[in-house]
């Protein structure tokens, strides 16, 4: 788990990129702690409230149990697809031959995520892209970066290093040069419409796919 606030985006990335071809969550008993780690008990749970209360977020306890289990059962969800990600052989017209596909992870995943719900928010994008064997670089909401920090370091002994990292800041600052560094190979964006459309400008400098809510 590497935070980043004052250094390059370039290196987050060229640091993700080193080990984007690796599918470090294809073993169940990581799955299995990492979401285990996210169902707190309660005396962490109203710990985890006050760092909602203090960062803006919506109703705090809701959200603690919300955000909290949610996200554990999203990356449990994930887990079923990490052994199940592979291609097809076809049989093809052509006497003696056969065509197969063959699925390989993206390389870096940019995620941005916004204040409401960062916990859960961050649960859909990160499970998927790392049960894919992707690297992410994922950018929380300026409004509430610290519930992120505080979850993710429930299980960053269980990543590989470079495997996650968090860049801090604001849109211009991080998200920009997230969705239109050549490195990162994908963009995954929630938030309000205006800067969507800024995501997809900035990602079709490299046309690198964009996925929007």
């Amino acid at each position: 788990f590497l935070a980043r606030d004052s250094i390059p985006l370039e290196l987050a990335a060229g640091i993700s990129m080193l080990v984007s071809g690796l599918n470090p969550l294809l073993c169940w008993k990581v799955w299995d702690r990492l979401s285990f780690r996210l169902m707190l008990r309660d005396t962490e749970l109203q710990a985890y409230a006050g760092l909602f209360l203090a960062s803006g977020a919506l109703v705090a306890w809701n959200l603690c149990h919300t955000g909290t289990y949610d996200a554990a059962e999203s990356l449990r969800y994930s887990a079923g697809w990490a052994g199940k990600i592979g291609g097809e052989t076809l049989n093809v017209s052509a006497p003696g031959h056969q065509a197969f596909t063959l699925r390989e992870p993206v390389g870096v995943v940019g995620a941005i995520v916004p204040w409401n719900y960062p916990m859960i928010m961050a649960a859909w994008k990160l499970g998927p892209a790392l049960a894919a064997g992707n690297a992410v670089v994922l950018k929380p909401a300026e409004q509430t970066p610290a519930s992120i920090h505080y979850w993710v370091s429930l299980i960053a002994d269980l990543l590989p290093p470079g495997v996650l990292n968090i860049v801090n800041g604001f849109g211009v600052e991080a998200g920009k040069p997230l969705a239109s560094s050549p490195r990162v190979a994908k963009v995954a964006f929630t938030g309000e419409t205006t800067t969507g459309r800024l995501i997809m400008q900035y990602a079709s400098e490299n046309i690198k796919p964009v996925t929007l809510e």
